[in-house]
């Protein structure tokens, strides 16, 4: 994680990113025993500009991206 705290008058950011490995079950039954790999991930950018004004204005520009389940759940 790479962050700068928001200040009046100065550019701010944040990025992170997360990432997970390993296995998991196909379901939730009991009898289940079939492993499954699984790889996932997690993206976040944000920038921003706190305006040196009387009520601190901020404005600012957040992008998430996240990977999902490639599995046909049936």
């Amino acid at each position: 994680r790479l962050w700068r705290a928001p200040k009046l008058g100065q550019w701010d950011h944040e990025v992170e990113v997360i990432g997970q490995l390993g296995q998991a079950r196909n379901t939730a039954a009991v009898n289940d025993v079939t492993d499954v790999p699984v790889r996932a991930y997690f993206f976040h950018l944000e920038g921003g500009y706190t305006f040196d004004a009387p009520w601190e204005p901020r404005i600012s520009l957040h992008y998430d991206q996240a990977s999902g389940d490639s599995r046909n759940p049936n």
